[in-house]
Order: structure tokens, then C-alpha cells, then sequence
């Protein structure tokens, strides 16, 4: 200790001196294996043995711990892509069925688009079908509306049927004289109302043309309220 003598001359350190006994710990060289204290061989093979025990164990629960996984996530995977194939084959029976419901000369609806129409227009444009096209496994339909044939091409999702309520007027048409247009053109006029050439008499006082009333004509009257 700090202050205190050296005490290397005390009776002690004289009898270690004379009996020549050495430090245990200095007699241990570096990297030695062998038994310490009197320590058995057999118990450090034992610990040695239950290391190894236990890595083993730990690398086998990982490995199984990974597998189970594998497997759960193999069976969501196939549970996913069985429902979603039968979803596949409900839907496509469905189009197969909806497909054979329509054919040529059969009055159907398409949808107007809100932003083309108000709430007190009609929802749906009439229109005919007057080819019928096959290809690939796919069935389109071109139609053809009281302002022209559509130059759209539409399959048994886009359309509706409107067999009960074709005035006899839309089946009269004489398709080839009709030239090809929009659907939103068809669709704004439709919703608009078609109008004849006859205008009121503010016409003769040559009042602008956004103030002149003009006349729907009775057959696409009768259309609105047949499909609103």
C-alpha cells in the first residue's frame, strides 16, 4: 500500500523463499489445456460437449423455425391463386353469357357519361347492333345510333339491353346513309336533343341563335321519356 514499508524482508516471504514455493498461477503456461485446480478431463469434455449441444440445437430450431414459415406462406399463395382463378372462370362465364345475349339488330343502351348530361337527361344512348366481331376469344359489337355509327367498338360489358323499350323509329334506320361519329358527340346531342330545322318566329326578327327555342322532334322525345 501507498506510505507503507516494503515488507520483503518479513519472516513470510523468508519462508517461501526457503521451502521454494512458487505461485500457482506461474506455473500455467499460455494456451494450455490441461486440468486446472485438479479439475477432472472428463467434466470440461462434458461442458465441451454441451456447447456443442447447444449450438446445434439453436442452428436446428432456425432451420425449423424457416420451414415453417415456407409453409405457411406456400399455402396462402396457393389459397390466393385458387380463389382468384375461380373468380377468373366465374367472370368469364359470366361475359360467355352476357355475349350470346346479344345479337345483330338488337337495340341496347350505352351509358352516358355524367359530365355529358344532367340529372333530368337520360342515362342510356339507344343504339343498334349491326356487326358482331369474333376474334381472339372476344366478342365486339359496332353500333349504330340515331346521329351515326359509333366509330367505338364495344364489348358485352359496355352495353345494356334494351329490347323492351326500341321505339319502332330506331330500327328503321337506313344504317349505310349514316356516317361514323363520336360517342361524346352522340352522346352530348342525345342528351341535348336532337332538333329539327323549324325554329320559332324569333327567327324572323333576327334575334341571336343561342336565344332561338327550337322544337324537338317526336321521335327523340319520346326516347327521353322512354329511358330516363
Amino acid at each position: 500500500m501507498f506510505r507503507q514499508p516494503p515488507r520483503s524482508d518479513s519472516e513470510f516471504w523468508k519462508l517461501v523463499q526457503q521451502y521454494g514455493i512458487d505461485d500457482a498461477s506461474n506455473n500455467i503456461k499460455d494456451g494450455s489445456t490441461e486440468p486446472v485446480d485438479g479439475i477432472d478431463g472428463e467434466v470440461i469434455n462434458i461442458v465441451h460437449k454441451l456447447s456443442d449441444d447447444v449450438v446445434s440445437n439453436q442452428s436446428t430450431h432456425i432451420s425449423s423455425s424457416q420451414s415453417r414459415c415456407n409453409l405457411i406462406g406456400k399455402t396462402a399463395t396457393d389459397n390466393c391463386l385458387a380463389t382468384a382463378n375461380k373468380n377468373m372462370n366465374k367472370y368469364q362465364e359470366n361475359i360467355k353469357e352476357l355475349t350470346n345475349r346479344f345479337n345483330l339488330n338488337d337495340c341496347v343502351g350505352i351509358p352516358i357519361h355524367t359530365v355529358d348530361r344532367t340529372n333530368t337527361d337520360p342515362k342510356y344512348l339507344p343504339c343498334l347492333i349491326f356487326e358482331k366481331i369474333e376474334k381472339d376469344n372476344n366478342v365486339l359489337y359496332k353500333l349504330v345510333c340515331p346521329y351515326g355509327k359509333l366509330e367505338n367498338t364495344f364489348s358485352a360489358e359496355d352495353i345494356i339491353d334494351l329490347k323492351s323499350a326500341c321505339p319502332e323509329e330506331l330500327k328503321q334506320l337506313v344504317i349505310d346513309e349514316l356516317k361514323y361519329i363520336k360517342i361524346i358527340e352522340a352522346c352530348k346531342l342525345f342528351a341535348r336533343g336532337s332538333t329539327s330545322e323549324r325554329t320559332c318566329d324569333t327567327e324572323k326578327e333576327n334575334v341571336p341563335v343561342n336565344n332561338v327555342h327550337v322544337k324537338k322532334q317526336g321521335f327523340f322525345a319520346r326516347l327521353n321519356v322512354i329511358l330516363h
